[in-house]
């Protein structure tokens, strides 16, 4: 279930596009080479040890899962209320000075938050009722890379463990005759 609610927000965020004014849009069809963010991947505390990682691409998203409480239904069936938070990782471009010719730069990520909530607003699946925008934490404490997080609700429906029962029929075994006794 996590990898197709993964796969499922991860597959939407890439259609995420800048058109000719630099307005975010979303996109109908995919264009990888037009797609905003860049890297998509889990969260492992990528920012952490940023010196001893792997470079990535900024904008950058990463897809944390909050601890899951399920609530058992019959026969292998699970539900429950998941809350995926998002790392989105930007680069900080400039001073955001309120006189500095850079202003408009420096609150560009704002925007793709902005961006990333419209795009994500009512996702659903076949699994998974309407993704929920509720809670957003801005970085006010980062140098050269920017870590705001927002965290998404959903209701999920797990089938992983439902077992299909063969049904088989066994034909009656009528035998005639008298019995000696």
């Amino acid at each position: 279930m996590r990898k197709k609610l993964y796969l499922s927000i991860i597959d939407q965020l890439r259609l995420i596009q800048q058109d000719d004014q630099g307005k975010y849009i979303t996109a109908l069809t995919l264009d990888d080479k037009k797609s905003v963010i860049k890297h998509l991947d889990i969260w492992n505390n990528n920012l952490q040890y940023i010196e001893q990682e792997v470079p990535f691409p900024t904008p950058a998203l990463f897809l944390q899962f909050q601890p899951i409480t399920w609530e058992i239904r019959s026969k292998g069936l699970r539900a429950a209320d998941v809350a995926v938070t998002l790392h989105v990782v930007t680069s900080n471009i400039a001073p955001s000075n309120h006189k500095s010719q850079y202003e408009t730069k420096a609150f560009e990520f704002l925007d793709l938050l902005d961006a990333i909530n419209a795009n994500l607003y009512g996702l659903k699946g076949d699994f998974f009722r309407n993704l929920v925008s509720t809670t957003s934490s801005t970085d006010h404490d980062h140098a050269e890379l920017i870590d705001s997080l927002e965290t998404y609700n959903v209701q999920v429906t797990d089938t992983s463990a439902v077992k299909v029962l063969p049904t088989t029929y066994v034909a009656p075994v009528v035998t005639t005759g008298f019995i000696n006794g």
